[in-house]
C-alpha cells in the first residue's frame, strides 16, 4: 500500500469532481457536498485498482476512534494540543475526508480537508493546523500517536477550474506547491 498512489487516485478524483459537478463549484456549494463526491470518486478508484483487498475505506466527516476496551473516543484539537478523550465534546474534529481501515488505526493512510476559493474565512489555517497534528509521528502526547498517525494530509483547494493539492507528512508540509496560506490570499484567482 503505497500514499503516492492513493494520492495519484485522489488527483483523480478531483478532476472527475470538475468533469461532472463543476456546478458545486461554480454556486459556492457546501464544502460537506464537495467531499462527499470526491470520497465517492476515490473510494470507486480505489477499488478498481484493487485497494478493496487492504479493506481500505474512504470515510467523510469522520471522528470516532475507540481504545484498547472499544470505548469510543472522540479526537480533539484544542488550542494548542489535540487529544483523544471519551467525555468532552467541544474542539472536536471531523476530518473532511479520511483513507483508513475502520476498527483499526495501524492503517491511517490519508487525511484530507479542503476549501473552496469562496471561503474567506481564517478556517484556511485551522485545516493547515489539523493536517500538521494528524500526521505528526511526534504527536503532543502518547495518546495521540494511535489516533492520529496520518501518513500524509492533503490540503485541498477548491479553485474555479481545478483543484490544488498542499501535502503534509510527518507534520511539515512537503514539496514544493504553493502553502496554505498563499493559496488562501489568491484565493479570488484560483
Amino acid at each position: 500500500m503505497n500514499t503516492e498512489a492513493i494520492f495519484e487516485l485522489l488527483q483523480t478524483a478531483v478532476a472527475i469532481f470538475y468533469k461532472r459537478d463543476k456546478k458545486l463549484v461554480e454556486i459556492g456549494g457546501l464544502e460537506r457536498t464537495c467531499a462527499s463526491r470526491i470520497a465517492g470518486y476515490l473510494q470507486r478508484l480505489l477499488d478498481i485498482h484493487g485497494y478493496d483487498n487492504d479493506c481500505l475505506s474512504v470515510d467523510c466527516e469522520y471522528g470516532k476512534a475507540t481504545d484498547n476496551s472499544g470505548e469510543e473516543l472522540i479526537k480533539h484539537l484544542g488550542c494548542n494540543n489535540a487529544y483523544a478523550a471519551s467525555d468532552e465534546k467541544k474542539g472536536r474534529v471531523f476530518p473532511d475526508i479520511i483513507v483508513h481501515t475502520r476498527g483499526t488505526h495501524e492503517n491511517n493512510m490519508l487525511v484530507i480537508e479542503l476549501k473552496g476559493y469562496w471561503h474567506n474565512d481564517d478556517d484556511w489555517t485551522h485545516d493547515e493546523n489539523k493536517l500538521k497534528i494528524f500526521t505528526n509521528k511526534t504527536a503532543p502526547s502518547e495518546n495521540l500517536r494511535t489516533y492520529f498517525n496520518y501518513k500524509q494530509g492533503i490540503f485541498i483547494a477548491l479553485g474555479k477550474n481545478m483543484g490544488h493539492f498542499v501535502r503534509f507528512k510527518n507534520g511539515q508540509q512537503i514539496g514544493d506547491a504553493a502553502g496554505v496560506t498563499d493559496l488562501f490570499n489568491k484565493r479570488g484567482t484560483l
